[in-house]
C-alpha cells in the first residue's frame, strides 16, 4: 500500500466511491443529499487518513462508518433547520397577502423592469417615496415621479380595468393618454 497520503485517498475514492455514494443515495431523499454525503465522507477520510485501516477488506467498512455517521449529521441538521423555519413562522406570523388580479400581473409583466419594481416595493412592500428611493438610489422626489409614470403606463397597459385601483392602492386619477379620460 503506498504510503503518500494523496495516493492512498486517490486509491480509496476510486475504489469506493461508487459504493460509498449508493450507500448514502439509498438512505436520502434527494440525489443531492446523497452527493453531498458522499463527498463529505472522503473529506473526513482525508482529515483521518492516519487511521485507515492498513486491511483493504476493512477500508470499506471504515469508510461506512463514517458515511454513516455524515448522514446523521446531515438529518440532524436538516431537523435543526426544520425547527428554526418553525420558530421563526410563529414568531413572524406573516398574514399571507391576497395575489394581484390576473389582469393586473399580466398588465405588470409587460411593464419595463423598472416599473415593475417601483411598483412592486409601492404596493407589495407597502413603501414610501423615501423608502423606495433609498432601495433605488434615487430621491424620494424622483421616486415619486417614477412611480407616478409607472402608474400610468400600468393603467394605460391595463385599458381601465377596476383592478388597477384597488391593487395599486393609489387615490389620484389618471387621464389615458389616447382617450383624454379618466382611468
Amino acid at each position: 500500500m503506498p504510503a503518500d497520503p494523496r495516493t492512498l485517498l486517490d486509491a480509496l475514492f476510486e475504489a469506493h466511491f461508487d459504493r460509498i455514494f449508493a450507500y448514502a443515495r439509498r438512505r436520502t431523499i434527494a440525489l443531492s443529499d446523497a452527493e453531498d454525503a458522499a463527498a463529505e465522507t472522503f473529506v473526513v477520510a482525508w482529515r483521518r487518513i492516519a487511521d485507515l485501516p492498513l486491511s483493504e477488506a476493512h477500508q470499506l467498512a471504515w469508510l461506512y462508518g463514517i458515511a454513516r455517521r455524515v448522514l446523521a449529521n446531515q438529518r440532524r441538521a436538516a431537523a435543526r433547520r426544520q425547527r428554526l423555519a418553525d420558530r421563526l413562522r410563529a414568531a413572524l406570523s406573516v398574514p399571507r397577502q391576497p395575489s394581484p388580479p390576473t389582469d393586473v400581473l399580466d398588465a405588470l409583466a409587460k411593464l419595463h423592469e423598472r416599473d415593475q419594481e417601483i411598483l412592486r416595493l409601492a404596493t407589495w412592500e407597502g413603501m414610501n417615496h423615501t423608502e423606495i428611493g433609498l432601495v433605488l438610489g434615487i430621491s424620494p422626489n424622483a421616486s415619486a415621479i417614477r412611480l407616478h409614470r409607472a402608474r400610468r403606463r400600468l393603467a394605460a397597459t391595463m385599458k381601465g380595468s377596476p383592478s388597477i385601483r384597488t391593487w395599486t392602492g393609489w387615490r389620484g386619477s389618471v387621464t389615458d393618454p389616447e382617450q383624454g379620460e379618466e382611468v
